[in-house]
């Protein structure tokens, strides 16, 4: 809470030194804290209040003049929106958040991000001296989602790699049959996908100059 006020602070002496107007505390920054839990008898002692209305369980908020929330993280409710920040909470509660994760749909970008930051995750843990039990536990929970997104990275790299090799032939083929290709044609053949530039590879054969080329981009784009 205290480099909060240092931020405040500074805020205020730039607004002053460039002659702006005196910032209002509605436009200066708030603090949040996130905790994986956190006892009722701190809460209180704290005057921290549930806006139910407002925020829902597990969000607390200090007095206004504190400009400072709460997040108690095993206390959200186990919806999408809380998502993100119960992948911070520890035992069962970041247990279920994984779960979750690996349940999204395969395009989910939610389930892509997430695997990302959760395999670092993973390599961060397993690079420590010592692991404790519960770390050594989530590493193997971990685990099947880091060698998944391993293998989904891999089957993207091959698949870019036929087609940059489909590419290539083609440009190769066009170029005997039809002269030099323009940059802008090219740019039309090379957004082709790979099935529709195998088509183009069997059809450049009976190409005889670049209007032959032109129509059928016209047709099968």
């Amino acid at each position: 809470m205290s480099k909060l006020y240092d931020l405040h602070s500074y805020l205020l002496r730039e607004a002053k030194r460039q002659s702006q107007p005196e910032l209002g505390d509605d436009v200066l920054p708030n603090l949040w804290i996130l905790t994986p839990t956190l006892s009722a008898q701190i809460l209180e002692g704290l005057g921290a209040k549930l806006e139910l209305d407002k925020w829902g369980e597990g969000v607390y908020l200090l007095s206004p003049t504190l400009k400072t929330g709460i997040i108690v993280i095993h206390q959200l409710p186990q919806t999408p929106a809380t998502l993100w920040v119960r992948l911070l909470g520890k035992g069962r509660v970041q247990a279920r958040a994984i779960q979750e994760v690996a349940a999204l749909p395969v395009e989910h970008p939610y389930r892509n991000n997430a695997l990302d930051l959760l395999g670092n995750l993973k390599v961060i843990l397993e690079a420590r001296e010592t692991i404790e039990p519960e770390e050594q536990e989530l590493i193997m929970q971990l685990s099947p989602l880091y060698l998944e997104k391993l293998q989904a990275a891999q089957q993207v790299g091959e698949q870019l790699g036929e087609v940059r090799h489909a590419q290539a032939q083609t440009v190769r083929l066009l170029n005997r049959r039809v002269g030099d290709v323009s940059t802008e044609i090219l740019a039309r053949v090379n957004v082709l996908p790979l099935e529709r530039l195998d088509d183009l590879l069997d059809a450049a054969l009976d190409f005889a100059n670049l209007s032959d080329l032109i129509a059928w981009l016209d047709l099968n784009e």
